[in-house]
């Protein structure tokens, strides 16, 4: 082995770790290279449009996704806010039917009361109509007595 010659175990070592630097090396050099070349297109006005184009175009469909949620939250407050009035209607028509029904029980009991009061009236309106023709009557029968007594010669 010469002097300037390394073992093989170093000189393999030696090639590795190299071959691995040049890896880095080139990964990094590339890294680079792209990002030189992103910034280079970024300044491009192509590119500046066309990116403001998509953020135009992800303000849009944000925008419109939202106006679709906010659709959807109105479509839901209609919904219950018919409901409630649905309810509330017919709470009302309940209501108005009660009343209903209760003015007819009052009107049937008023009339009712009205015939009873007809009829008591009309009871004592005959009752006196007797009383009245019982005493005609019997005031008659007396006139007519007493002037079969005044007829009658007087013992």
């Amino acid at each position: 082995m010469e002097e300037n010659e390394l073992p093989p175990q170093v000189e393999v070592e030696l090639s590795r770790l190299a071959a691995e630097a040049a890896g880095q090396l080139l990964q990094r050099d590339v890294q680079e290279a792209q990002a030189q070349q992103a910034q280079q297109q970024m300044q491009d006005p192509l590119v500046q449009m066309q990116m403001m184009d998509l953020q135009i175009k992800q303000l849009m469909a944000q925008t419109k996704a939202q106006q679709a949620q906010i659709d959807a939250q109105l479509r839901v407050a209609e919904q219950q806010r018919k409901e409630k009035k649905d309810l509330i209607d017919a709470a009302a028509k309940q209501d108005e039917i009660g009343i209903r029904q209760a003015e007819v029980a009052a009107r049937i009991e008023l009339d009712a009361a009205r015939l009873g009061v007809d009829i008591e009236k009309h009871k004592t309106d005959v009752e006196i109509q007797k009383m009245v023709e019982g005493s005609r009557v019997g005031l008659e029968l007396t006139r007519t007595l007493d002037q079969q007594r005044s007829k009658q010669p007087k013992e």
